[in-house]
């Protein structure tokens, strides 16, 4: 396992039981971006907090971000993708 997705594993086992968890990888198997919601929030809600695990040049881990800059769970996961992370 690559020091990227041990920081990405440890990320994940922070979330506490009651919340619901999604999890989107790159072809290379490092995640790229986990939300985080409360249980039953759909993917098309406006309920989720998501970080995105961005690799360097280099491919090692750089900065991780939250969308819209904040742990706030106000983001939509079907969105990840086109959403602005700080």
């Amino acid at each position: 396992m690559t020091a990227p997705n041990r920081t990405a594993v440890r990320a994940v086992e922070s979330v506490p039981r009651n919340f619901s968890t999604r999890l989107d990888y790159d072809s290379s198997g490092n995640l790229l971006y986990l939300g985080i919601s409360h249980e039953g929030a759909g993917e098309s809600e406006p309920f989720w907090a998501i970080r995105k695990f961005p690799l360097n040049i280099q491919g090692l881990l750089g900065s991780i971000l939250w969308a819209g800059g904040e742990s706030s769970q106000t983001e939509v996961w079907d969105d990840r993708a086109s959403l602005t992370y700080s």
